[in-house]
């Protein structure tokens, strides 16, 4: 069985396309509130390569896990649906 959530190129494909789409992830999956701001670490000393592999800018939010984020959501800010019949309901 696919795994529609948990492939994060196929969605920003849907997305990219206009298509509106629908995905189940696993609630520790890390996510950000805001869009992170990232930066090239300084290098350290005078030998080795520049560092060039982005990161998370310092200082910034850490991602949090999706299940913490439905936490501090109430019962007006979900709307319930049924996609389709199963033994689980």
């Amino acid at each position: 069985m696919p795994l529609y959530g948990e492939q994060p190129w196929l969605l920003s494909e849907l997305n990219l396309e206009g298509i509106g789409d629908m995905a189940d992830i696993p609630s520790d999956t890390r996510i950000f509130t805001t869009p992170p701001v990232t930066e090239s670490p300084k290098r350290k000393g005078n030998r080795g390569r520049h560092p060039t592999k982005e990161r998370l800018a310092e200082g910034y939010v850490s991602p949090i896990e999706v299940r913490k984020l439905a936490a501090t959501l109430d019962d007006t800010q979900w709307t319930t649906f049924s996609v389709r019949e199963t033994e689980r309901g």
